[in-house]
């Protein structure tokens, strides 16, 4: 997708330009959930959805057309009688768009199951063709590519033989199949991504189970054959590969998320232009990410970072988090966008000009309301009216024992300074606060309960967070 934004750029040299900064709910009454959304031509957007009007239970697939400043021009609903969802969106040459989907309501046993579904829209989003892949079992369509020649990648799982497998199909402009492939002969696996790369090659990233969930890549010739695979495990028990992409300075940068199904953290990966891994990041000490999250979205920035979202509680209260690395992975900044509602971020892609863009929902403490949800934030990550907090990867002040023995655990900085102090329980309830200024402090803990909390030091624009086991 980012390919055909800079083709895009090419063409309409005005996206290069400043675009307005944006964070904006939209959507009508009822469940909307924005799953992706691209850039266009004329410096808006289109949002790739699904939702209802809450009059029923079953979703429909949406796409939502905003102008640059994320007002809403259209709106328009695709499905039938039954669950219908978009995951994700491509613009076509004429300035229409292809959809991925899933549909149970026009899938070969209606209702029951669901199978893959491709939609080709014109610019005002009326449909011009759809096409569905018909298989036994529940399948699920994650992701589409358009390739240079216009002919498209589609990825997700398809059942075979009672298991879940992670594919990757090429169709023509036309939406007709010209090669598919699919992952192992027996095991669950799944495929989210894929992408032409600049060598003509194309490349998938998902997972596989192997005792436990592995990352997993694959690299195909145009023909669709497999001519490599490589696997990657994290330290904890499972993971899962979301996005890669070409590093500027040559080989692939590799995110996705790994851990249990109740205990998520994101990681990236820096591999060489063979995929053998240079080095890898984990989030899970690092950054405080709500523990329930089950993706989080990566993009690669302009210099070879990365900025990836995911939700945490603050002051127990639930809100969206954006968090941006160097080149070699250290947090540079953390910004949280608190609300009245919780904050779920799907989807992240980098602007022509470095801005981030990142879509999902706003949802209030029902699973039965939401709107979709759009931020536009630049590389130091202001929406235009506040800025990201630095969070140092290079602590300041030490925080020892851990685990805590004796119930006290101490604070030592290098040199005195005007800090605040906040302990933070497991839901992210503030349980301690400290106003400190000398080199060194202790804090009490023995009226807390045994478990895991976060030190939370603030010194002026910087901020340090370490867990620690009580």
């Amino acid at each position: 997708m980012q390919r055909l934004l800079h083709l895009l750029c090419l063409l309409y040299p005005c996206l290069l330009n400043a675009q307005p900064l944006i964070e904006r709910e939209f959507g009508g009454p009822g469940y909307q959930r924005g799953e992706e959304s691209i850039l266009l031509s004329d410096g808006g957007y289109a949002v790739a959805a699904s939702g209802n009007d809450s009059t029923t239970g079953f979703l429909d697939a949406m796409i939502i057309r905003l102008d640059s400043n994320a007002n809403e021009l259209w709106s328009k609903q695709y499905g039938g009688f039954s669950s219908d969802f978009t995951s994700s969106i491509a613009p076509t040459a004429d300035g229409g768009f292809v959809v991925a989907a899933t549909t149970y309501s026009f899938s070969s046993d209606p209702g029951t199951t669901s199978d893959w579904w491709l939609l080709r829209l014109n610019d005002q989003g009326d449909t011009l063709w759809t096409r569905t892949f018909p298989k036994p079992g529940n399948d699920r369509m994650y992701d589409i590519h358009v390739n240079r020649d216009g002919s498209l990648l589609l990825t997700g799982w398809i059942s075979i033989s009672g298991y879940a497998r992670g594919t990757i199909m090429k169709v023509s402009e036309q939406g007709d199949s010209l090669w598919s492939f699919s992952l192992g002969s027996s095991g669950n696996s799944f495929a989210q991504f894929s992408s032409e790369l600049s060598d003509g090659r194309y490349v998938m990233a998902g997972a596989r189970l192997f005792g436990n969930w592995q990352a997993w890549i694959g690299l195909f010739d145009t023909s669709g054959t497999l001519l490599n695979s490589y696997s990657y495990e994290t330290p904890v028990t499972n993971s899962y590969a979301q996005r890669i992409f070409e590093h500027p300075n040559g080989g692939y940068l590799l995110g996705g998320r790994s851990g249990t199904s109740l205990n998520m953290a994101p990681f990236i990966a820096r591999l060489n232009d063979q995929f053998d891994t240079l080095w890898t990041r984990n989030y899970r000490n690092t950054v405080d990410i709500n523990t329930q999250e089950d993706d989080f979205p990566i993009t690669m920035t302009a210099e070879g970072g990365a900025a990836f979202g995911g939700g945490r509680l603050v002051a127990g209260l639930p809100v969206g988090s954006i968090y941006k690395t160097d080149t070699s992975g250290n947090v540079v900044w953390v910004r949280d966008f608190p609300d009245p509602y919780d904050k779920k971020f799907i989807d992240a892609f980098t602007a022509p000009n470095g801005d981030f863009v990142f879509t999902g929902y706003a949802r209030g403490f029902s699973n039965v309301s939401c709107e979709a949800y759009l931020i536009r934030c630049d590389t130091s990550g202001s929406t235009g009216s506040t800025t990201a907090v630095t969070e140092l990867e290079t602590p300041r002040v030490l925080v020892y024992p851990n685990p805590v023995r004796d119930e006290v655990v101490y604070l030592q900085a290098p040199s005195p300074a005007p800090r605040t102090v906040q302990l933070l329980d497991a839901a992210g309830r503030i349980v301690l606060t400290r106003v400190w200024t000398t080199e060194s402090l202790a804090l009490p803990l023995s009226s807390l309960s045994a478990g895991w909390y976060i030190v939370e030091i603030r010194e002026g624009d910087h901020m340090q967070r370490e867990r620690i086991l009580r």
